[in-house]
């Protein structure tokens, strides 16, 4: 199956939203050729059927710095933060350290990041697949794409969901915040918690 030009569906996957694991799924259930916007994304035309990737932040931001204490990602490679705060991906201090630099840096590097693979252009996706919630979600936007799908596609949504995301090794994220620092993730990538995860807030 071909990956190059879109027929009649884009998939929008900002990084660390399990876009790995949505766009491997998609290339073995959608049969015909599609395109795969990430990262600074390339040309979008909304005019087809548009599936985005999704992540809390909370979460996001403690994938992004344990990817970071592997040795990985832009964020590392780009020393926007020092090295020296990359290290023992449970080390909880580090991780506050780490966010400190992080805000000033950016007012809301998860936005920023949609924003950046969509052109601003939320409103313009039509079906959202939440990386904690993967399978019934991916099964809910395709059941509204009008590309052809493999026979079994449900099926192989439900086994192949089952899959290993490509995570990295730390504490659940929840331990990384104490209030006043949920807070603040909150508040900075509010549009994004209004939008999918208003039960955080």
């Amino acid at each position: 199956m071909a990956n190059s030009v879109w027929l009649t569906t884009q998939l929008l996957t900002p990084p660390k939203t399990g876009s790995v694991a949505v766009a491997n799924i998609c290339r073995r259930i959608i049969d015909e050729p599609f395109y795969r916007i990430r990262h600074h994304g390339g040309p979008k035309d909304f005019s087809r059927y548009s599936i985005g990737t999704i992540r809390n932040p909370l979460s996001t931001y403690v994938s992004l710095w344990a990817f970071g204490c592997e040795k990985h990602g832009k964020l590392w490679e780009a020393d926007i933060v020092p090295k020296k705060l990359y290290g023992d991906a449970n080390n909880i201090d580090m991780f506050v350290a780490w966010m400190d630099w992080i805000f000033k840096k950016y007012d809301h590097l998860c936005l920023t990041r949609l924003y950046r693979v969509c052109n601003d252009k939320i409103d313009k996706i039509e079906a959202w697949v939440l990386q904690e919630n993967m399978r019934p979600t991916l099964e809910k936007a395709l059941e509204k794409s009008p590309a052809k799908l493999v026979p079994d596609w449900r099926e192989q949504i439900r086994e192949r969901g089952k899959a290993q995301l490509n995570t990295t090794k730390h504490r659940p994220w929840e331990e990384y915040y104490d209030n006043t620092l949920r807070s603040k993730v909150i508040d900075r990538e509010q549009k994004i918690f209004y939008k999918f995860y208003e039960q955080e807030m």
